[in-house]
């Protein structure tokens, strides 16, 4: 319960605030039950990030990592807790120890790729970003991160050519419109630009 509720907390932004704070009881509630269950710590530790109580999380997640290092939500949620508090390098390798364990799991890929572009390590992001390509190819999301890794490379035609991907799975998205309208305005292709972010204007 509170893991849904966590999440759900990130798609209704008018309610996130009560949505966490009945995520942080469930999740309370869960450790009243049983202190030790290192799932409701790393869910715990996942709410307490996203309430902005790093310290507090970062002690919660680490606990959980320590209990129960076999389990993929556990170095996941360590991770996402780290990810918050800027410590990327310390993010990737627990992303990287969940994918060891999940390793078909898309998610995670972008997940470390995420962090790995946020230090620049440009190609290791590109590398994980494909694989969550590889996993999910009917999914828009890794596309969308490539397209945006190149961009800032300055290798626009390359990043266009991720977003066109992505609009041939996602057409209607207004979103990639712009993006590509972007990345065409970037690379001097104005005419593109025009019709793109027209297109995601209407």
């Amino acid at each position: 319960q509170a893991f849904t509720l966590d999440w759900l907390s990130s798609l209704e932004p008018g309610q996130k605030d009560a949505l966490l704070t009945q995520a942080s009881d469930a999740a309370v509630r869960a450790l009243q039950i049983n202190p030790a269950n290192p799932l409701a710590q790393a869910f715990y530790a996942e709410v307490l990030a996203d309430q902005l109580k790093s310290s507090q999380a970062l002690a919660v997640g680490r606990q959980a990592a320590e209990l129960a290092p076999d389990l993929m939500d556990v170095h996941r949620t360590y991770g996402y807790v780290l990810e918050s508090d800027g410590r990327y390098s310390q993010a990737i390798e627990e992303y990287k120890k969940a994918i060891a364990i999940a390793p078909q799991l898309g998610f995670l890929h972008l997940s470390l790729g995420q962090n790995y572009r946020r230090i620049r390590e440009n190609e290791s992001a590109l590398e994980a970003f494909d694989r969550a390509a590889k996993i999910n190819p009917d999914d828009v999301l890794p596309y969308l991160a490539i397209a945006r890794t190149y961009y800032q490379m300055g290798e626009y035609y390359v990043a266009a050519r991720n977003l066109e991907k992505a609009l041939t799975l996602d057409p209607a998205n207004p979103d990639i419109y712009g993006r590509l309208g972007l990345v065409y305005f970037h690379g001097k292709n104005y005419q593109g630009a025009l019709e793109d972010l027209s297109s995601a204007v209407y």
